[in-house]
């Protein structure tokens, strides 16, 4: 009995090695390392074409402009109390002006809130206002915070 035991063993651990050794190298087809790619666009010499002619500020202004105004129909308020930061990156809030009983809900940092909500000072139970738009996710994002008294 033994010996039946041992070689099936044996056997099973001959199995296992050899499923482990391949004696064919894989081919893996190689793409373009990225410093090649890099190189490729950098030696393209220039094209001809002619382009508007316009001021380099005056089109960067419009388009802040034009977001800022985007952002300002789409921006909504909200009240309720601050309940604590989630990560770095959102926050999460007991919604008080709303018909729903114990309304949580989490809210995602714009850049300049996250850049500057250290100076917000916020503890767990104030009374906040937020000013946030809705993003293609349906996330909300928060572009304003203020204490309420």
């Amino acid at each position: 009995m033994k010996k039946w035991m041992i070689f099936g063993i044996l056997i099973i651990v001959v199995g296992l090695f050899s499923g482990c050794f391949n004696s064919k190298p894989v081919v893996v087809d190689e793409e373009p390392a990225v410093s090649d790619i890099i190189e490729e666009e950098t030696t393209e010499e220039p094209s001809e074409e002619v382009t508007e002619d316009t001021s380099e500020d005056a089109l960067p202004e419009e388009e802040e402009a034009i977001l800022e105004d985007e952002m300002a129909e789409n921006m909504e308020t909200a009240t309720g109390i601050y309940v604590g930061q989630i990560d770095s990156n959102s926050i999460e809030v007991e919604l008080t002006d709303t018909s729903a009983e114990n309304a949580f809900k989490a809210f995602r940092f714009s850049e300049t809130v996250k850049a500057n909500f250290g100076d917000y000072k916020l503890t767990e139970g104030v009374r906040i206002r937020i000013s946030y738009t809705l993003d293609e996710n349906n996330a909300s994002i928060i572009h304003d915070i203020e204490k309420v008294e």
